[in-house]
């Protein structure tokens, strides 16, 4: 289509329901050219095609398609955005689900009625002259959620957190203790099944030690 710089990628095999894609923009100022740069999501053909990205001249991030042709912006976010500079741009797709990310800040999100996966990803410029690296496509893997913990113990008493007995895991995929810091007292991973893979934490404070003390894990 006139006007229209699409490069879409290839992978080789079915796109996975849950897909990242990231680059880096930096859009050119000069006369006779717009300003602009998006990822492409569920492309079909050059007329059909879904996108997000930013108009730099417009001052905002967009979420929109292409539908028979007709461009149609469906969420907007205006920000001030600057010609010349580097914005990493990130586009994850959860299933029928778009949220957008700024230089690692979520911006915007919007569902559509289908799946997104169903066509090709990649990069479009409309009418503008604009640099895209550093490029990324892959699976987006989801997160565990954890939820904070609450015990009690006596002066310089130890005392044993299950803290993954209240964490949400991923179906399919199981959850560990890899690594924990801060607090006053000592923190020790314990392996109470022998499985190789630590699921609880002994926290023991510091020798007379009395009042409130936080830590972290991951």
């Amino acid at each position: 289509r006139e006007g229209y710089s699409i490069s879409t990628a290839n992978v080789g095999q079915d796109l996975p329901e849950n897909l990242f894609i990231e680059a880096t923009l930096n859009s050119e100022r000069q006369s006779g050219y717009w300003t602009n740069g998006f990822i492409v999501v569920d492309y079909q053909d050059e007329e059909n095609f879904k996108f997000a990205g930013m108009y730099f001249g417009g001052n905002r991030v967009s979420i929109g398609q292409v539908v028979n042709g007709s461009s149609q912006e469906l969420v907007r976010e205006t920000m001030h955005l600057n010609t010349g500079q580097d914005y990493k741009l990130s586009a994850l797709v959860e299933d029928n689900k778009l949220t957008v990310t700024l230089d690692d800040v979520d911006i915007m999100s919007r569902s559509f009625d289908d799946s997104l996966n169903g066509g090709k990803v990649g990069l479009f410029a409309n009418r503008a002259r604009t640099h895209f690296d550093d490029v990324t496509i892959k699976e987006a893997i989801p997160s565990p959620t954890a939820v904070d913990d609450e015990v009690f113990t006596s002066v310089d008493q130890a005392v044993t957190i299950n803290v993954l007995a209240n964490d949400i895991a991923i179906d399919g995929t199981t959850i560990e203790v890899s690594a924990a810091s801060g607090g006053d007292g000592t923190i020790t991973l314990i392996d109470a099944d022998q499985d190789g893979d630590a699921e609880a934490i002994q926290y023991t404070p510091s020798n007379g030690f009395r009042g409130l003390d936080t830590f972290t894990y991951t």
